[in-house]
């Protein structure tokens, strides 16, 4: 059995990456980044796995930002970390009772670009694919736990459980079935393993 937590909204605060990356471009640069954030969907493209594709480049040039200027905003962030507070001691704990993976679909670049901020999760094997996570899972030949901020439990093979982290949930574990739970803190996994 192997674990995989998602990285994007489970383990790495994306929003507050965008925000934090916008807000330095607005005092670098003078970008709005109210008004930039607010865009952010329109940037958000059909991918051939059936998912959508955020083209953060796009949406940084539709702003003014060409590589030299995203680079520069960029090198500000340096020595910031986007992970959520509960990370790394679930990471640890997990990963002292089954080998630990982290699995996220997009862009190769760009999730390697957000990865290079979190140093802490160097010692964890990073898949980035360019498929839909079910189809990964699928393909694995042993049982296998998803943790995820998306709810994908009627879309996963039976070899996997699923645990929906939902960090704005009150309530702190709730267990839909033995192969189904949603919990509202990483911390919440000591309850299920």
């Amino acid at each position: 059995m192997k674990i995989y937590f998602d990285f994007d909204r489970t383990i790495f605060d994306t929003h507050l990456f965008y925000r934090t990356f916008w807000r330095k471009a607005e005092q670098i640069y003078k970008v709005d980044s109210d008004n930039a954030m607010s865009y952010a969907k329109e940037y958000y493209y059909p991918h051939q796995s059936g998912l959508e594709w955020y083209d953060f480049h796009k949406h940084a040039t539709s702003y003014g930002l060409d590589t030299q200027g995203v680079n520069a905003v960029l090198e500000s962030m340096k020595g910031l970390s986007f992970i959520y507070t509960d990370v790394s001691a679930s990471l640890r704990y997990a990963a002292s009772k089954y080998p630990v993976e982290i699995l996220t679909f997009g862009d190769e670049e760009h999730q390697k670009l957000k990865l290079s901020f979190e140093s802490q999760l160097a010692p964890y094997t990073f898949h980035i694919v360019q498929q839909h996570k079910k189809e990964y899972l699928a393909e694995l030949t042993h049982h296998s736990v998803l943790i995820d901020d998306k709810d994908l439990a009627d879309q996963l093979p039976g070899s996997t459980i699923f645990i929906r982290i939902d960090r704005e949930a009150h309530t702190p574990l709730v267990m839909h079935s033995s192969e189904y739970y949603t919990i509202n803190t990483l911390f919440g996994l000591k309850n299920i393993f």
